[in-house]
């Protein structure tokens, strides 16, 4: 080596230090660089997109940074949308809408309007049956108590009866039943009552009294109100119906297990049953019996068993 021309080389420092870096690490650093950028992107697209109309960014496109333009929101068309509704409830009617005469007729219940149309009239039958028939009550009703007289004036229209004097005796109205209702006029009612009294010139000689039967005029109102119209008139008894003869047999005719049945449904009532008659009609035997009561009355009664019994 010549000494006085010195040679030097120049080596990189670089190559002179180890490889230090693991190469996985920068991999790594790589790869989550990406996935933060592709992040970004999506939020940069979710933004833009929900605008009114701007300019939506596509991932994928050239370097360039392609865009795409939104339509515009109103020329969206619109997704249909299935909308179910429901019927309207029927509407609960209380118990002081279905009141007559005082009287709930029915309680609190949901009730259509179509069955209540229904129903009304049926309603005001009772009510103005019902008026009919304490009226008859109270007016029959002779037992010395003054306020029952008063009463019965009250109920009255004015004019209808100038006073209220029904002599000695005493009578009790037993009955008293509505076996007709004709409608006259709106809110006017002719209601025909049959009724028995037990009468006397005293409370000892109390007897019953025929049925009589009487028309009593009855008004009600749209609010239901219910008053009587004027005092009863008398009418005729409802006709009764002829329905012809009951034939009878031989009792020695009578099976001995139908007579031992009809006997035993009469000891039921009372005491000392005994057969009386008996009758084979379309296959059912009509055997009348005679039974005593714990009063000691006895009582003619009928009892009915199939023939095969």
């Amino acid at each position: 080596m010549d000494a006085d021309n010195e040679e030097f080389e120049h080596i990189p420092w670089a190559s002179l230090v180890a490889e230090t870096r693991d190469p996985r690490v920068r991999w790594l650093g790589v790869g989550v660089g990406v996935v933060l950028a592709v992040v970004l992107g999506l939020v940069v697209v979710r933004v833009i997109g929900g605008g009114g109309g701007g300019t939506v960014v596509v991932p994928g496109e050239s370097a360039a940074g392609a865009t795409v333009a939104a339509p515009p929101a109103a020329e969206v068309p619109p997704v249909p949308v299935a909308i179910t509704t429901q019927p309207p409830s029927p509407r609960l009617y209380s118990e002081a809408e279905l009141l007559v005469d005082g009287a709930a007729t029915i309680g609190p219940a949901v009730v259509d309007e179509a069955d209540v149309m229904a129903l009304l009239p049926q309603f005001e039958a009772s009510a103005v049956a019902a008026r009919a028939e304490w009226f008859v009550t109270d007016f029959f009703t002779v037992d010395g108590d003054v306020a029952g007289r008063e009463s019965v004036r009250a109920a009255l229209p004015a004019g209808a009866i100038e006073k209220v004097e029904v002599g000695a005796g005493v009578s009790y109205v037993e009955w008293a039943r509505v076996v007709a209702v004709e409608q006259t006029d709106v809110g006017r009612f002719t209601v025909t009552v049959v009724f028995r009294s037990l009468a006397g010139v005293d409370r000892v000689s109390l007897r019953r009294q025929p049925v009589r039967a009487v028309a009593v005029g009855i008004a009600i109102d749209e609010a239901g109100a219910v008053g009587v119209a004027d005092l009863p008139e008398p009418v005729a008894l409802p006709p009764s119906l002829d329905v012809g003869a009951i034939e009878g047999e031989s009792d020695d005719l009578l099976p001995e297990s139908v007579r031992a049945a009809a006997l035993a449904a009469a000891d039921a009532w009372g005491s000392d049953a005994t057969v009386d008659r008996s009758a084979l009609n379309a296959g059912w035997w009509r055997v009348e019996v005679s039974v005593t009561d714990a009063s000691g009355l006895r009582w003619p009664l009928v009892v009915r068993l199939p023939a095969d019994s």
